[in-house]
């Protein structure tokens, strides 16, 4: 097994580790039109994609910039942002998601390790910055990985988080609605308990000496709701495909963070 690696010049999948992944048995579905993983991208990359291009210029400017995904799974994010001036590192514990996501992004500014983010295999400061979106709800020890992000991020680098907000709605609309009565996610996809408050990552990044800058809620403006509704009745009735109906809800940053967030902080 590979110790530390310097970032990011890899040229395919790089596998350091060898353990089963949930994820492996829908990997396919990622770069699928009709497949239940590519809906996350349809849905969360028209928010995330400026929100991470805005920090990274607010913060560092004109790049190129070294860019690791922790939990990035099929690579969504690196095509959501190619043609920007970014090396990019998706990382990800599940082989089968890589892989998915190389032969969809055959680029030498894009590599492919599989790893965990809990023990990230590269040097201190090694990259510009780390992106950490929708994952931290769904690992054991969340401290861990915000601590390795700051480790291998430079001093002044940005770490990029969001997730799901541990509220009552979204324990009612994410968790019971949406998973368990509808399933329009897969079942155990989210625990309430392990979701994150906007308050938890600042407590998490100041543990990791990273200063807080900026953390905005994610969700569904009011003028939204009648496409959304019409949306999940096709998903439900089977008329529309998850990445379909994904289609029709637009989400939009600025509002409470009342179901999720983005944000971001800066290493010291």
């Amino acid at each position: 097994m590979e110790s530390r690696v310097v970032a990011p010049r890899f040229r395919s999948v790089t596998v350091l580790n060898h353990a089963d992944d949930p994820f492996d048995e829908l990997a396919a579905t990622w770069w699928d039109d009709s497949g239940i993983l590519r809906s996350i991208g349809v849905l969360l990359d028209p928010v995330h994609r400026p929100f991470v291009l805005a920090a990274i210029d607010t913060e560092l400017g004109n790049g190129p910039h070294r860019v690791l995904d922790v939990g990035a799974g099929g690579g969504r994010l690196g095509a959501a942002l190619a043609g920007e001036p970014l090396e990019f590192v998706a990382l990800d514990p599940s082989l089968d998601s890589l892989r998915s996501g190389a032969a969809h992004m055959a680029s030498p500014d894009r590599a492919f390790v599989r790893a965990a983010g809990e023990q990230l295999p590269f040097t201190d400061g090694s990259f510009d910055v780390v992106v950490c979106l929708e994952v931290l709800e769904h690992v054991s020890a969340p401290s861990r990985v915000v601590a390795e992000a700051s480790r291998v991020l430079r001093p002044g680098g940005v770490f990029v988080f969001s997730g799901p907000n541990r509220t009552a709605a979204s324990g009612l609309g994410l968790v019971l609605v949406a998973q368990h009565l509808f399933g329009l996610i897969p079942r155990g996809t989210h625990e309430w308990h392990r979701l994150l408050r906007p308050g938890d990552m600042n407590r998490l990044m100041g543990a990791a000496d990273i200063v807080p800058r900026r953390t905005t809620g994610v969700g569904l403006p009011l003028r939204a709701v009648p496409s959304a509704t019409v949306a999940i009745a096709g998903l439900l009735t089977r008329r529309l495909t998850h990445p379909e109906a994904a289609q029709r809800i637009r989400l939009a940053t600025g509002l409470r963070p009342t179901m999720a967030y983005v944000g971001y902080g800066v290493r010291c």
